[in-house]
């Protein structure tokens, strides 16, 4: 079975928004009920203050806790004064799921005189009227901009860099289209704007007066500006500044030891530092968990965001703390490979957020000689990078002994030409219409790939994009990209695969009509 029992569907997030945006609270009394549900040992009211390696044993970790009798506000400055405890835990692997929570606070000169995003008014009344600029070019940006601009006198939005649209990377972590009213606003021509300047080009000055701020040239008074013979357009005084920049990760709370090898490089401090499996690179038994796991399909994926590192943490759990790939393991025939195959293209979600990062990966197996003797190993909702996980899994098994045929992945992709918003929208051949150019499908679709079985041998910490370029990778199968995603077609679907995977492992493939009995029976 692909799902460890039905009574999960309990605990579906579904359960508690119908919504397309659902609100942040549903999130937060969703995962209250899911802690209630399943008794999960968490400890509230606390602080994790210090982390560090016992100095007699590496392979230990000492955690200091600073324990409250008193919730506490996060928000507050300073904690309300009540009992407190301390308390410290040892222990030998440890998770990290911190996110990013550090503001990346943008190095202008008068910088603070303005108010971070973390700490901004929800109240539309205190933008009222007020001529606003914001800094910063990404979601949340555009989400403060578009915000405040409903009762601004006008609102300016200065980027970091140029923005990216997710509607023509692919990537959720550009600007997202439910942030993109502002550009409206500027592109029509109200007195809302986005300028050329960049965050990196200016500096502020704050007149504590009349309460306002000047945008001038950095390292410069605003009348040296010259530009095209213009003038500088950021003249005028602003009401108010306001930065949502990003965050980074939060290295304060380990010692200076651990620090310096999980931040190694002082001009990258947004990601901790992680191996391709999320195992912090130079700190032994270190795992990284959620958001702190982007850094692997940064710009590609959504393993920075809920609806991606939730499979992500499925692998690592599976991996690690189970040290065994068993429960996302089912043995297959294999006159059945096709068949399962079409089964995951029409139901798996994970393909859909972590594209190209989450695979499938079918070990095909001889017992004997005979070709009747062959069977599968189909292990579903993996890492691409887990595949040399699978070795050593292998010679634990039943099946230890046993010859390997092939071995072959499914992924999602896109064409990786299809990018950019003419391309996206306007190019003519943006749609492949025969199914035996489906390796010129640009739209989210299925890719096979076939390797030799000495990829398994592999040790090295490959990224998936080194595995779909290994040079032990053989053949590649993509199934047409599909209006729908629904791969239901006898012939142009199941039949282009069904002819594949028996060049491969010399054996039929029994015919499946699609039927939605079969998909619901797989996840029993």
């Amino acid at each position: 079975a692909y799902n460890l029992n039905q009574e999960h569907y309990r605990m579906r997030f579904a359960n508690y928004s119908e919504e397309y945006y659902p609100d942040r609270r549903d999130l937060a009394h969703y995962l209250s009920d899911f802690a209630t549900y399943y008794n999960l040992n968490i400890e509230y009211n606390a602080d994790v203050t210090h982390i560090e390696q016992d100095q007699l044993n590496d392979n230990t970790f000492i955690i200091d806790v600073t324990r409250y009798a008193e919730p506490q506000n996060v928000h507050d400055q300073e904690r309300t004064e009540c009992e407190v405890t301390h308390v410290r835990y040892s222990c030998r692997h440890l998770f990290v799921a911190t996110g990013l929570s550090k503001p990346n606070v943008p190095p202008i000169p008068g910088i603070e005189h303005a108010t971070a995003y973390a700490d901004m008014s929800v109240d539309l009344d205190a933008y009222k009227n007020k001529r606003i600029i914001v800094l910063g070019g990404k979601n949340s940006a555009f989400e403060v901009a578009q915000f405040v601009s409903q009762v601004s006198a006008h609102t300016h939005l200065l980027p970091i860099l140029m923005p990216r649209f997710s509607y023509e990377t692919h990537y959720v972590g550009d600007v997202r289209a439910i942030n993109m009213r502002f550009l409206d606003h500027y592109l029509l021509k109200s007195l809302d704007a986005m300028t050329e300047q960049t965050i990196l080009q200016i500096g502020l000055t704050y007149n504590r007066s009349s309460d306002t701020f000047l945008i001038r040239p950095k390292d410069s008074d605003a009348e040296e500006f010259e530009e095209m013979d213009r003038p500088w357009p950021l003249r005028g005084d602003y009401d108010m500044v306001l930065y949502a920049t990003g965050w980074l990760f939060e290295c304060e709370i380990f010692s200076e030891h651990l620090c310096a090898k999980l931040l190694p490089n002082a001009k990258k401090k947004r990601y901790p530092s992680v191996t391709n499996q999320y195992a912090a690179k130079r700190v032994h038994n270190m795992h990284f968990l959620g958001t702190a796991m982007h850094s692997v399909d940064w710009k590609k994926a959504a393993g920075g965001f809920i609806h991606g590192f939730r499979y992500l943490i499925k692998a690592v759990y599976h991996q690690i703390v189970e040290r065994s790939f068993e429960n996302s393991m089912v043995r297959i025939d294999v006159a059945e490979i096709a068949k399962h195959f079409m089964l995951r293209m029409n139901t798996a979600s994970s393909y859909y957020q972590m594209f190209a990062v989450m695979t499938d990966i079918l070990v095909v197996r001889r017992n004997g000689a005979a070709a009747a003797a062959m069977y599968g190993e189909y292990y579903y909702d993996m890492l691409m990078s887990q595949i040399n996980g699978l070795h050593t899994h292998v010679n634990d098994s039943e099946s230890a002994g046993d010859a390997c045929v092939a071995v072959i992945t499914m992924t999602f992709d896109y064409s990786e030409s299809f990018i950019g918003h003419d391309t996206v929208l306007y190019d003519r051949h943006r749609v492949v219409q025969d199914y035996r150019k489906a390796h010129e499908a640009k739209f989210l679709h299925p890719v096979l790939r076939y390797y030799s079985c000495k990829i398994l041998e592999n040790r090295n910490d490959n990224s998936y994009q080194d595995y779909a370029a290994s040079k032990y990778k053989i053949k590649e199968r993509h199934i047409i990209e599909d209006f729908l995603t629904l791969w239901d077609d006898p012939k142009y679907h199941f039949g282009w695969l069904a002819t594949w995977i028996q060049k491969i492992v010399k054996h039929e493939q029994n015919e499946w009509p699609y039927n939605t009995q079969d998909l619901f029976d797989a996840y029993e």
